[in-house]
């Protein structure tokens, strides 16, 4: 009997594959399958009386290797199963032909059962020996028969036959139709496998693309050099306007075709002799076609890519940091130079511990302190904040706002002296810590000016306090005088002019002509002294009386001036315009005498007008009283308003020259405001205001 054919997983390879859990399964389910169905064959041969004993005794000795099989495929040992059940068909095969005497019994089912199993589950080894021991055990069993050495054969057939053809059949068809399902499942993993496949090739093609783009696009200068030759083979966008050269002048040429000198290129060899992987160095390449020398910073790796060595070489142009670095150290260097000779205190320190990190020279000379005395020592330890409380003030400040403007404060110098400093601080960053740049101004001598200018001022109030309640004193007293010899001249001009009518009644028939005309002009002179002496009185009574300020009706007060005017001359005729519905808050009394002025002003100086026309009413913001008369000329307009000042000769018209500078003291004590403009022979026009009327 031949060995059994060598089955275990190392040589086969399907019970590596996916499929061995299901051909697992599907032994166990046929050897269970068996492990019923030969007891139930026992059975039936036991009752089948036409049932031979040694075919009986074939399909009994099956059983107890039946289960050893199962066992095997229960504990995994597929290829001892598989192997098994080829060597058990092959035995049972020869068996049950020389129990049933001929080749041509069912029993031969067992050849061909062991062939199909072994041609699908085995290698290609242990086919080849299932199959040799099959025809080898066919051939020894043609030729025992035929030398009679085989019992003589009994070919009646009984109801076991049919059931073991019947078991043969359905194992070989159920073999067959799982070896269908392995063939159909390869097919379609081979077709996943191959979907799967040229996706990935997909996917490595896009890829590809993808860093074929960046490699080219990237904006960091990249050149691939043949890395045992040292020839470019390859480079970006970004090295054609790193070295202001097109691709084609640069493939093919020598890595030392593109540095500056002669060091540079011994520094690259020394790089390369190294070999990978490459340290990061710092070159500087000249362009042969900008001619210009480019500082970079290179790194590099070496990659293999069939058979040879290529160095993947990426430039960071740094032609610029010297440039940075230098304006850095100049800007530093001037910060530092405006720092040290700025001549106000200046200090940084540390904001979360207050201690001083740098201090100039101005701060030195304010405080006392040398730099030595104060770098590395907190402001509170050397002593400079008397009140410990305002510099938590200054710093809540600081970390609220980010800066301090003008802020004052007291200083302690190193003598012990408090002086006083106007602080101006920001908030600024040193190797990441929170800091404070403060600029001190000594402001402890403007301090003291201010206080004495303080003191000045309130000596010099204190003066003019005084200065002006003498001069209200003597300007009452004036007023008084004034008020008192005004008043005393009348009763004596009142005399004068009564004597003087008294005369010339008295004296009609004795006098001549020009003694009676003197007498006229002795009365007139009189009449006009008094008339003087009412102005001066008016004037002397708008200094004197208390302003008393109320809702008062200029409409209705002009209307009377008007009234009285017209009373007095019945036979002059004048055009009246006076506006209604005008209020103003003022002194009535003085309201009435400022419009009796300048409303007897208008009357007197447009009666020599053609068609008279007096306007009475609001300009803009401003009252205002105009006539169409004599007018004068805008060059004398500031001295209208001066006391006993006349722009017209008495023989034109008549007057004492105080009426407007009455006007004026009126319109001053209501805080208001006076203008008036002219045009001789064309009129005039007077406009005035009173502070919150």
């Amino acid at each position: 009997m031949p060995a059994a054919p060598n089955s275990s997983p190392a040589g086969n390879p399907l019970l590596r594959s996916e499929f061995a859990g299901e051909l697992a399964r599907t032994l166990r389910a046929v050897l269970g399958t068996l492990l019923v169905v030969v007891p139930a064959l026992l059975m039936l041969a036991w009752f089948d009386t036409s049932a031979r004993p040694g075919e009986i005794v074939a399909v009994a000795a099956m059983l107890p290797l039946l289960i050893g099989l199962y066992a095997a495929t229960r504990a995994g040992r597929l290829g001892v199963a598989i192997g098994g059940l080829v060597v058990l068909l092959i035995v049972y095969a020869i068996a049950g032909t020389v129990t049933y005497g001929s080749i041509r019994g069912a029993a031969t089912l067992g050849f061909i059962g062991a062939v199909v199993i072994g041609g699908i589950f085995l290698d290609a080894r242990a086919l080849a020996a299932a199959v040799a021991s099959s025809v080898l055990a066919v051939f020894a069993l043609i030729a025992a028969q035929n030398a009679g050495l085989l019992p003589q054969p009994d070919f009646s057939l009984s109801a076991i036959h049919g059931a073991i053809w019947s078991l043969a059949l359905a194992a070989i068809a159920l073999t067959l139709h799982f070896a269908r399902l392995l063939v159909l499942r390869s097919l379609a993993r081979v077709e996943r496998q191959a979907a799967e496949q040229r996706r990935a090739e997909a996917e490595l093609t896009a890829s590809e693309k993808r860093l074929e783009a960046i490699f080219r696009r990237g904006p960091m200068p990249v050149v691939i050099t043949d890395f045992d030759r040292r020839v470019i083979v390859d480079l970006n966008s970004a090295t054609e306007r790193l070295l202001e050269l097109g691709r084609d002048a640069v493939l093919g040429r020598s890595v030392f075709d593109f540095v500056a000198d002669a060091a540079a290129a011994e520094r690259v060899r020394t790089i390369l002799k190294s070999g990978p992987p490459l340290t990061p160095a710092r070159l500087t390449l000249a362009s042969p076609g900008g001619g210009r020398r480019i500082d970079v910073m290179v790194s590099a790796s070496v990659i293999n890519d069939a058979g040879r060595r290529y160095a993947v070489i990426s430039m960071m142009d740094v032609s610029g940091e010297e440039a940075a670095r230098a304006a850095l150290a100049a800007s530093e260097k001037r910060f530092s130079t405006a720092f040290d000779l700025s001549p106000i205190g200046m200090t940084i320190t540390r904001m979360t511990d207050g201690v001083i990190l740098e201090v100039n020279r101005a701060d030195e000379k304010v405080l006392g302190y040398t730099r030595a005395e104060t770098i590395g020592r907190s402001t509170l330890e050397i002593g400079t904040w008397p009140n410990p409380d305002d510099r938590e003030q200054f710093l809540e400040q600081l970390k609220r706002t980010g800066r301090v403007e003008g802020r004052e404060r007291q200083v302690r110098t190193k003598d012990g002296r408090l002086i006083d400093v106007r602080v101006f601080a920001t908030t600024i960053e040193i190797d990441g810590e929170p800091c404070v740049l403060a600029a001190g101004l000594d402001i402890t001598a403007e301090k003291r000016m201010a206080r004495e200018i303080r003191a000045l001022n309130e000596s010099l109030e204190a003066r003019v306090r005084e200065r002006t309640a003498e001069l209200e004193a003597a300007v009452a007293e004036i007023e008084s005088f004034s008020y008192s010899v005004s008043h005393d001249l009348r009763t004596p001009l009142r005399a004068i002019d009564g004597f003087t009518q008294l005369l010339s009644e008295s004296t009609t028939d004795r006098l001549t002509a020009e003694e009676h005309a003197l007498l006229a002009r002795v009365r007139a002179a009189a009449g006009r002294m008094a008339h003087l002496i009412d102005d001066l009185l008016d004037l002397a009574k708008v200094g004197r009386c208390e302003l008393r300020r109320e809702s008062v009706d200029l409409s209705a007060l002009a209307h009377r001036v008007a009234a009285d005017l017209a009373e007095r001359e019945p036979e002059r005729s004048v055009e009246w315009d006076i506006e209604a519905g005008m209020v103003a808050r003022c002194d009535a009394g003085l309201a009435r005498i400022l419009l009796e002025n300048l409303i007897g002003n208008a009357w007197k100086f447009s009666a020599r007008a053609t068609a008279p026309r007096i306007r009475v009413g609001r300009y803009g913001d401003a009252w205002e009283v105009a006539d169409n008369g004599a007018g004068f000329d805008m060059r004398y307009a500031e001295r209208l308003f001066e006391p006993f000042v006349r722009l017209h000769r008495e023989e034109e018209f008549a007057g004492t020259g105080i009426g407007l500078a009455i006007v004026k003291r009126i319109v001053a004590r209501h805080g208001g405001h006076l203008s008036a403009e002219g045009t001789p022979g064309a009129g005039a026009a007077f406009r005035f205001t009173f502070n919150g009327g």
